[in-house]
């Protein structure tokens, strides 16, 4: 029989058939996760004098039953051993686990079924043949993790299965927590500094145990070029006993200038706080790609759903600012040995710089007077009609602006209060001069500039323009040929700056404009680019009930509103007021060079409608 293998891999990808090409070993270890199979690999490597033959793959790879039908007969049928960690139970390889454990009794193979989600399973007990004390120590070396815990865990197999394996030699344990130098690895505590401001580095235990600090080493590295006195901080989760005390306690009496959070998820706990809620700066996350960066680079949406959800989505949930992705997943050199190339976490050079270079502009922000900090409030405008601007289910945004503003003002920002913004801002445009527009254009990525000149053309950019203008209540024919409203964006230009998207259908030329999402980019991001408006810490953001009497906190971290939900409830009208609106409560603010996981984000889990960018009319024309 012939199967036809296929070598792709992508984003959106199902179960293929794959031929892993090993040969027989005396020992082999399966596990879905890079970060296991990597320590196994440091670990074989460490005593590979005293320990038999290893084969190592990955779960992902033998999905299919095909894959697991070749695999094992081309190798698992001549070992003496088989070690197999699991994340989500039986159903996430139950063929598999019914060919092994038939190959375990038919051929006499020590065969180990162990989770590997640090939840007891004991319904994995009944596919191995080992004794429960046998399955209990191995599970403990593997969920103790590291290169050491890696190699007894082998000898133990090893002898369960009747092989020889030497003594193993060193410390097997790695803290819970701890704190870390990429040239020292784990140690006791960070010096003073000599007066840096401090930067901290939070990510998982995990990959400290495989060795898969890539990542990590590069945005320390990063952020000390830049004048921090920067450090990792690694957890087994924030949401792990004992860490959130004890990261809280000392981010209290040290306090860092800056977190760049490695981990995913969210780390509220049930009484709605999070160990970073004691630092008095912004919480910066970026993403680990568990993709390929040709794949990230090829996809129209950028990350994948699972990488949006756990490092863009449910860390927006603590008010983490998202800052990019700074790694993807590649494999590693094939082991001629192990036969075997293990993924690992590769920082992209690029991504880390930009991230570096977004905290360190953050922090001169934090230290410019709060007087002298220019702000921009951006609101949607779905679905496009005049009385849904900012609209968002269950959300009044105009009360929330209005509230915000008057915070903002308390804490010593100068701006001036608003009123009824129902009726001002759909009455109001800006105005861009096309010189000040050439400028900002010109600090944009080449590679940028070039997209957007490809994608509306010059010559539809003049109709755009003259047409955005022409329809601008405040021009005229003595200055249409030095400025335009771009897109016909509406709002105030008191400070704060308060302006709502274009229309999508109410406009001039929208079906021309409006017809491929791929031609929306934001015109708040040349601005946040340009002004360097993406930083400082304001107070709670407070969204007003019916009649704006009874105040419904929230956060809001970010001075430029994006992307997370504030609990309010819908505002009724009164006096001269538009019909009930809503509006998303936006923290993140996307630099321009992060366009891609920009646009990967929101298109899945927000309705940002942005501004258009349009290239101006040449000079001659």
């Amino acid at each position: 029989m012939h199967v036809v293998f296929r070598e792709s891999r992508g984003l959106e990808e199902t179960a293929t058939p794959r031929d892993i090409g090993q040969d027989p070993a005396g020992l082999v270890v399966l596990s879905f996760s890079d970060s296991d199979l990597a320590a196994f690999a440091a670990g074989w490597r460490r005593g590979r004098d005293s320990l038999p033959s290893l084969r190592l793959a990955n779960l992902a790879e033998l999905r299919h039953p095909l894959s697991v039908d070749t695999y094992v007969e081309r190798t698992l049928s001549q070992a003496r051993g088989i070690l197999v960690r699991l994340i989500g139970g039986e159903s996430y390889w139950a063929y598999g686990l019914a060919a092994l454990h038939q190959l375990a009794k038919d051929r006499n193979i020590a065969l180990a079924v162990l989770p590997a989600d640090g939840r007891d399973d004991t319904r994995l007990d009944a596919y191995s043949t080992l004794p429960v004390s046998t399955l209990r120590r191995l599970m403990v070396l593997c969920d103790t993790g590291g290169p050491v815990a890696a190699q007894a865990a082998i000898a133990q197999l090893a002898l369960a299965s009747g092989l020889y394996a030497g003594p193993v030699v060193g410390e097997m344990t790695v803290p819970e927590m701890g704190f870390y130098d990429p040239a020292r690895g784990v140690i006791v505590a960070p010096s003073d500094g000599d007066g840096r401001p401090r930067a901290l580095v939070t990510f998982y235990r995990s990959y400290l145990a495989a060795a898969d600090t890539g990542p990590v080493d590069a945005l320390i590295a990063a952020l000390r070029e830049k004048g921090f006195h920067a450090y990792g901080v690694f957890v087994t989760s924030l949401k792990a006993v004992g860490v959130a005390d004890w990261l809280r306690a000392y981010l209290a009496q040290n306090p860092p200038a800056a977190i760049v959070n490695a981990t995913a998820f969210s780390a509220m706990g049930d009484d709605g706080t999070t160990p970073f809620d004691a630092a008095p700066c912004p919480v910066f996350q970026v993403a680990l790609s568990t993709a390929r960066r040709e794949d990230w680079a090829a996809s129209l949406r950028g990350l994948s759903p699972g990488d949006l959800a756990m490092h863009v989505v449910l860390p927006e949930i603590d008010g983490r600012l998202f800052a990019g992705v700074v790694s993807f997943k590649s494999a590693a050199d094939r082991d001629p040995d192990l036969q075997f190339s293990h993924l690992a976490h590769r920082p992209d050079a690029e991504r880390v710089t930009a991230v570096a270079a977004r905290v360190a502009a953050w922090r001169l922000l934090a230290e410019k007077p709060a007087s002298e900090k220019r702000l921009a409030i951006v609101l949607s405008n779905y679905p496009g009609r005049p009385h849904q601007i900012a609209h968002a289910v269950g959300l009044d945004a105009l009360a929330s602006v209005e509230a915000f503003v008057s915070d903002l003002g308390e804490a010593g920002f100068d701006v001036e209060p608003v009123r009824a913004l129902g009726e001002s801002l759909p009455r109001q445009h800006l105005a861009w001069s096309i010189a000040d527009y050439r400028v900002a254009l010109s600090r944009l990525p080449p590679a940028l500039q070039e997209g957007l000149a490809q994608a509306w053309g010059r010559q539809r950019a003049i109709r755009v323009a003259a047409t955005a203008h022409s329809n601008s209540p405040r021009s005229n024919a003595a200055d249409r040929s030095s400025r335009f409203s771009p897109s016909a964006a509406r709002g105030l230009r008191a400070p704060p700056i308060i302006t709502i998207s274009p229309a999508r259908r109410a406009m001039p030329m929208s079906r021309s404009i409006c017809g491929s999402a791929r031609r929306r980019l934001t015109l708040s991001c040349t601005w946040a680019r340009t002004a360097r408006w993406n930083g400082c810490r304001v107070n709670p953001l407070r969204c007003h009930r019916a009649a704006g009497r009874k105040p419904w906190p929230a956060i809001c971290r970010s001075s430029i509103l994006s992307s997370s939900t504030i609990p309010a409830r819908p505002r009724r009208p009164s006096g001269g007021s538009l019909p009930s609106r809503s509006v998303t409560c936006r923290r993140r603010s996307q630099h321009p060079r992060s366009l891609k996981a920009c646009a990967g984000s929101n298109s899945s889990s927000t309705n940002i409608r942005p501004l258009m960018v349009l290239i101006p009319p040449d000079a001659s024309a």
